[in-house]
């Protein structure tokens, strides 16, 4: 992620080069959310809920994913300003989140939060 970082920060934004850089970077985000997840499956590392907002938690996943997914699905976020916080481990909700985004077996190309 370091030199994915450096890359980022020396390369013109908006540029093939910069772009690649960020891709990089969120990938090898998403690896340690993927490797935290396995070591929560594995039972090596407890679960940590906590009181989150989901719209939030939602909308900056979606961020990450927009990247890795690009033009190939169109997802439609509806948050609820009402919502109250919710006890969840983030990372799981994160892993569910990607899951339906990435799973290639999605029967329908176009998904809705």
């Amino acid at each position: 992620m370091g030199w994915a970082e450096m890359g980022c920060d020396e390369t013109q934004p908006g540029s093939r080069l910069h772009d690649r850089f960020e891709k990089i970077r969120d990938q090898a985000v998403w690896a340690g959310k993927l490797t935290s997840q396995l070591l929560t499956f594995a039972r090596r590392q407890v679960l940590q809920p906590r009181g989150v907002n989901l719209n939030t938690l939602i909308n900056e996943g979606m961020k990450l994913l927009h990247r890795i997914i690009g033009e190939q699905l169109e997802v439609r976020v509806l948050t609820n300003p009402n919502l109250e916080l919710t006890l969840v481990d983030p990372t799981q909700v994160e892993q569910a989140l990607m899951n339906l985004c990435l799973t290639p077996e999605t029967p329908c190309p176009k998904a809705g939060f």
